[in-house]
């Protein structure tokens, strides 16, 4: 299909692929409904197709009674941003992806010295034996977190680095080596393929939702065959 659109030919392609779109085509037409939703460069598509069914509206984590900790600060809600900072139900593989910590700590109380973690997992269950990565506030900055009243932390990531599929968001904060909330399944993330390698293709069959994706080179080296005397 390439080949035929570099030699001056126009090719439609009907898909929900996001990495054949991304790689192959300068426009694309989004449909909803059976209605035309939007109609420009492919790349602007494929983001309004991540996010179009996304639900502003925060969930109730806050809710949640499955939670362990000293709950001096909690967890209130976890959403999904994309790299222009808008609200999405959908995280797109390869591109800037931020996931929005939502906390409400109790009234009147300054909760000292924090760490907030965010780890990404293939199932619940043993939320260290299937983690994909991890995420936590000490480890890339080592300034004091104090947290009080009710607001976010962001945790940005330049490339997503997970191939399509549904993840479990687990969210842990403490203090002073003391649990503060720790819920295990506290939200679901969902990717959608992207064009991570910038080649139409992101993992070999089989391999979605299994794998984390890491951008890597590799080289070949020939040498010649040796003379062998008769």
């Amino acid at each position: 299909m390439q080949q035929v659109s570099r030699g001056g030919r126009t090719v439609l392609i009907v898909t929900h692929n996001l990495p054949i779109i991304e790689n192959l085509c300068h426009r694309a037409l989004l449909l909803s409904k059976g209605r035309v939703a939007l109609l420009e460069e492919s790349k602007r598509v494929v983001e309004a197709y991540a996010g179009m069914t996304a639900e502003l509206s925060r969930s109730a984590i806050h809710e949640r009674t499955d939670r362990q900790g000293r709950g001096e600060v909690i967890a209130t809600a976890i959403e999904v941003l994309d790299g222009s900072g808008t609200v999405c139900s959908s995280a797109i593989c390869g591109r800037e992806t931020v996931l929005r910590w939502h906390y409400r700590c109790a009234l009147g109380k300054i909760v000292r010295r924090c760490r907030v973690e965010l780890s990404l997992h293939a199932k619940i269950g043993d939320p260290y034996e299937t983690a994909y990565f991890l995420m936590s506030t000490d480890l890339v900055d080592c300034t004091p977190l104090d947290l009080q009243g009710e607001g976010w932390i962001d945790f940005r990531l330049p490339e997503l680095p997970l191939s399509g599929g549904n993840y479990h968001v687990m969210s842990y904060v403490e203090n002073d080596r003391e649990m503060q909330d720790w819920i295990h399944n506290a939200s679901l993330l969902t990717v959608v393929d992207g064009d991570f390698y910038g080649t139409g293709k992101t993992y070999p069959p089989g391999w979605r939702g299994k794998c984390v994706l890491v951008k890597y080179s590799w080289h070949r080296e020939t040498r010649p065959p040796f003379d062998i005397p008769v």
